[in-house]
């Protein structure tokens, strides 16, 4: 597992980022929406999901960051241990990987072509968006651990964790960014894949958590 100094390091640098962009230097903007655009989707395998339900978490925390690469990754710790500041070998750093194709959907497969869709057209709308009216930055996400209870309940061996873009039920804005999490499973009989969408983007914090819920954002 990666180092929890180097894992710091790296949730820093994206934190710098925001920042950056609150103070209006130039670019930074286009440098978060690169970020998050240079990659498709992460991977969670069974063996973590295995790991976690152990704990049986409320949530696993997916903290964003930027490697001394200067890509974006993931790291994922469940809200147990975060609670706690018990980092060491509780978490696990997902690299952000290239398009894949997606299959049949649990949720309704319009609405998730057009969520990821909305992602994928809309983002700069949704900074201005955020710029405009002085909302958060997601510096996490917050994933309801049933999600993953819910894919790894059928056969898949992973599943793809991947951004949309949903209504927001705050008035103060139009979009809001979610996470989608999907099965990966192909067969040579079948290809077919389940999804669902129990997320939220941190700050701000809900669902009975606070900041010193999310240690690694102190």
């Amino acid at each position: 597992m990666t180092s929890t100094q180097t894992i710091k390091n790296s949730i820093q640098r994206w934190n710098d980022l925001i920042q950056a962009f609150y103070s209006q230097r130039p670019n930074a903007g286009e440098q978060i929406l690169s970020h998050l655009l240079e990659g498709d989707y992460f991977e969670v395998n069974r063996q973590e999901y295995d790991y976690w339900k152990k704990i049986n978490p409320l949530y696993i925390h997916c903290y964003l960051g930027i490697n001394a690469d200067n890509q974006l990754e993931f790291h994922l710790l469940d809200s147990i241990n975060d609670a706690q500041g018990d980092f060491d070998n509780h978490i696990f750093t997902k690299s952000y990987l290239p398009s894949q194709d997606q299959g049949d959907h649990d949720i309704e497969e319009v609405e998730v072509i057009e969520r990821k869709n909305n992602w994928q057209q809309f983002n700069n709308q949704w900074l201005n968006e955020i710029n405009q009216n002085n909302n958060p930055i997601l510096r996490a996400v917050q994933i309801s651990f049933s999600d993953y209870l819910d894919i790894f309940n059928t056969q898949t061996q992973k599943c793809s964790n991947f951004f949309g873009l949903r209504n927001a039920d705050n008035t103060s804005f139009q979009h809001e960014i979610e996470i989608i999490i999907g099965t990966m499973m192909t067969t040579i009989e079948s290809e077919s894949e389940y999804y669902v969408d129990v997320t939220r983007p941190v700050p701000p914090f809900g669902g009975g958590e606070s900041l010193a819920d999310y240690k690694l954002l102190s």
